[in-house]
């Protein structure tokens, strides 16, 4: 039995993600200061995050007539790619969390008495390569 409302609900849910993925992309096109390697992880994420949506709703989609069974090999593709894709959004998660602790928590005035120059961004590749 198929639920329309469930279906619509999925659809907008699909439409909102990818207009938010969207306005990221813009934001981070537009945005000179993210011209960088943390431009290019939030970037990345949100490709994986759009193609997540793409291929759950596409998925979720189909009628229960001509969609795969559990252990056909389109389903057992679509998930394992599914979880690839969240694992490496994970990972990113994790790679753009050190450079906004370097350049967000770090830049306080109560660590301006260890003399780190916050601006000298060969200090940051230091504390990254470390």
């Amino acid at each position: 039995m198929e639920t329309p409302l469930a279906n619509e609900i999925l659809f907008a849910v699909f439409i909102l993600g990818v207009i938010c993925c969207g306005l990221a992309l813009v934001t981070i096109r537009k945005t000179t200061a993210l011209h960088n390697s943390f431009g290019v992880l939030c970037t990345w994420q949100m490709y994986a995050d759009i193609a997540q949506l793409m291929i759950i709703t596409a998925y979720c989609l189909l009628s229960i007539d001509i969609a795969p069974s559990p252990h056909a090999i389109a389903s057992i593709i679509s998930c394992q790619t599914i979880e690839t894709l969240y694992f490496f959004t994970g990972q990113l998660h994790v790679l753009m969390a050190v450079p906004r602790s370097l350049l967000v928590d770090w830049r306080n005035d109560r660590y301006s008495h260890a003399g780190l120059d916050y601006a000298n961004s060969s200090y940051q590749v230091e504390i990254l390569g470390s």
